[in-house]
């Protein structure tokens, strides 16, 4: 407060003096020892005047900055003395809370290793806890139930697969081709939610424990409740982000099928379908089928159009709840044709 006083002072003091030489010197009728001197005194009289003001300008910014300087460097001191005295009461806690105040380098190791421990012992508590995605106390995320997934999946190889697949024969591909590219962009499309899914289990894992971790570890438990419901909270703030990511890596990789809009359809509503799917409270799994030559089990797939026992190729996946393997939808495979004979 003081130096800004001094400065507001050394200003006016300096417009004062300013004002008074320029009034003396322009009109020198209110001065009479001005109308008779020459121009040439005239001019002496403002060279000593600009020189004692610059001197007088130099004295005050001198002063000036000595006393700026020192309210600065006080208040600097004042800063470092009040962390100084926040560490010092930190280290007396620290030495409070220590029987040991001067510990060995046994006991430095030994509670080293006793803080690893329980921080391992959180991480896979937490781990075990995110495979459950969540628990039944907390919410769904707004997102279709299994079996309105069911509905939808059904839905989806009746409409959009089949329109597909009758603009992909009508191009360069026979049937059994046009089928196998379905399959694997379904493929792609179920394999990329799911890391996504797994890629926000972990961020928000991680969150957890930049929250949940350092002194007195042991003594943080884990509130199962809450991580879940931070997971449910981010996927339900990247759910479209995720849907527009997963579809725009699809179309780069088969840039020569985006101009057919029968397709597009198809992969958007399948990325919407498998995001669902992957973000369930119970994991929904999508069963591709066995390798061709395989025995077909005709309880988890429906034969195409040929009949026989051994798989050919696989048409459409089945839909299982992955919690007590209930089959929600049959998949569909060519098998094989028998030999009649």
């Amino acid at each position: 407060m003081s130096t800004t006083r001094l400065l507001d002072f050394v200003a006016a003091l300096s417009s004062v003096l300013i004002v008074c030489i320029v009034y003396t010197h322009i009109n020198t009728k209110d001065c009479v020892e001005f109308k008779s001197i020459s121009l040439q005194e005239r001019a002496v009289i403002w060279m000593v005047n600009a020189v004692i003001f610059g001197i007088v300008l130099l004295i005050s910014y001198k002063t000036l900055s000595d006393v700026w300087n020192r309210h600065r460097y006080q208040e600097e001191n004042n800063e470092l003395q009040s962390k100084i005295e926040i560490l010092k009461k930190r280290l007396q806690e620290q030495i409070n809370g220590n029987d040991d105040p001067t510990p060995t380098k046994d006991s430095k190791i030994e509670k080293n290793k006793e803080e690893s421990e329980k921080k391992k012992e959180f991480q896979n508590d937490l781990r075990n806890a995110l495979k459950n995605l969540r628990s039944p106390d907390v919410p769904d995320i707004e997102i279709p139930r299994p079996h309105k997934l069911k509905d939808e999946f059904v839905d989806l190889h009746e409409k959009e697969w089949t329109s597909a697949l009758k603009s992909l024969k009508k191009t360069t591909q026979s049937e059994d081709m046009s089928i196998k590219m379905l399959l694997q962009t379904l493929r792609d499309i179920y394999s990329s939610c799911c890391k996504y899914s797994n890629d926000e289990k972990e961020e928000a894992m991680q969150s957890l424990l930049t929250h949940n971790t350092g002194d007195n570890v042991a003594k943080r438990k884990l509130n199962e409740q809450q991580m879940m419901a931070e997971v449910c909270k981010q996927q339900n703030k990247s759910t479209t982000r995720a849907i527009e990511e997963i579809k725009k890596s699809v179309f780069d990789r088969n840039p020569e099928l985006v101009r057919n809009h029968h397709w597009t359809e198809y992969v958007e509503r399948s990325v919407k379908i498998c995001r669902s799917m992957s973000i369930q409270s119970k994991p929904m799994l999508l069963d591709f089928g066995p390798e061709q030559n395989a025995n077909l089990n005709s309880t988890i797939f429906r034969t195409y159009k040929a009949t026989g026992s051994k798989v050919n190729f696989v048409v459409w996946p089945a839909m299982i709840l992955q919690e007590n393997r209930e089959l929600l939808s049959k998949g569909i495979v060519e098998p094989i044709e028998r030999n009649i004979t």
